[in-house]
């Protein structure tokens, strides 16, 4: 009997330097795409952004960070919405966009 609680307080210990390797890991993810995101230009790089605040998002979430995780998902569907809208005088990009991305959607 000696021997399980031996091994349950092990478990434990491993269980918490493995969360507190996990939430390091994770925190230094965060700070590697804000960073990206700050180096980055606007320039045609929009799509990318998207993808920068939706990993930010997740990274967030696991580090348990729900206001950082949930503001920046919102930033990313924010995004997602102004790259999909009509721009005035880009209508014909917009179709084009709309239609390639139905193609795809329908093969997934």
């Amino acid at each position: 009997n000696l021997q399980m609680s031996d091994l349950k307080v092990s478990l434990k210990n491993l269980a918490k330097v493995v969360y507190e390797a996990a939430w390091g890991y994770y925190l230094n993810k965060v700070n590697q795409v804000k960073y990206k995101l700050q180096h980055t230009g606007s320039g045609g790089f929009e799509a990318l952004h998207v993808r920068y605040w939706f990993k930010m998002g997740i990274y967030a979430e696991f580090v348990q960070d729900w206001e950082a995780a949930l503001k920046a998902i919102r930033t990313a569907y924010e995004l997602i919405v102004s790259l999909v809208a009509p721009v005035p005088g880009r209508e014909t990009q917009f179709f084009q966009w709309s239609a390639e991305r139905d193609v795809v959607a329908e093969h997934l």
